[in-house]
């Protein structure tokens, strides 16, 4: 049993059945992975939200699960199409800064091989700036974009396709994110000047972030270029 009850509050409850796991009882460091990789609709048995039974013996109440299955196979068949034919990701950007209150700005996207990026960011004050891609074609993380805290408490490998690259962009000056079709060449302009070009040769998250000169998290972004 996993949940939460505060004063004032209503409960919010979720019973898992960890002997299908193999791993009863299950152990509070490893329950967040178990839970993310292992878990299925067999495991969750009941989850009560807001005082609500939302799943009971492992079935969504007041859904039609058929339904909900027929709107998730059109889904995927929309993202295997997508990914197939390829997309394009082109945006002119200006960051304000309301776009970093409270803390920062970000974008993200999954990029495959046919996708086209074409990106121009300019901010209106002096910021620092991230470019990170993930290196794994599923799931979003990258080792390279996380606090000291968290990594001293749970290192990670660098994957080798993985990159993220800081930089300082000055107020006035455009910075362009270039990717080809058919292509994994990440292009990084600074005004006219290529500041970085890397090939990432894998499908994965392209993430970009915007944060104050002077945010504590503005030491987040590892210099994988180095």
């Amino acid at each position: 049993i996993n949940g939460e009850i505060d004063i004032g509050k209503q409960a919010y409850i979720s019973l898992i059945a960890t002997n299908e796991f193999g791993l009863s009882p299950l152990k509070l460091d490893s329950a967040i992975v178990t839970l993310i990789y292992s878990a299925n609709e067999r495991n969750v048995k009941y989850v009560i939200s807001n005082g609500t039974i939302v799943v009971e013996n492992g079935s969504l109440k007041n859904h039609n699960q058929s339904e909900l299955a027929l709107k998730l196979s059109k889904i995927a068949k929309d993202v295997n199409l997508r990914i197939k034919n390829g997309n394009i990701w082109s945006e002119n950007y200006t960051i304000t800064a309301e776009d970093l209150a409270p803390s920062y700005w970000y974008k993200y996207r999954s990029i495959h091989q046919k996708d086209i990026v074409n990106l121009t960011i300019q901010s209106l004050q002096n910021i620092t700036m991230c470019i990170a891609v993930s290196g794994i074609e599923y799931g979003g993380g990258t080792a390279t974009v996380v606090s000291q805290v968290v990594a001293e408490r749970l290192p990670e490998k660098i994957l080798p396709e993985a990159f993220s690259k800081p930089i300082f962009l000055n107020s006035g000056i455009p910075l362009r994110i270039i990717k080809n079709k058919s292509e994994y060449q990440y292009t990084i302009y600074l005004g006219s000047s290529i500041i970085f070009a890397k090939s990432s040769n894998i499908d994965g998250q392209l993430l970009i972030l915007a944060l104050h000169r002077d945010s504590p998290l503005s030491n987040i972004c590892l210099d994988s270029t180095i």
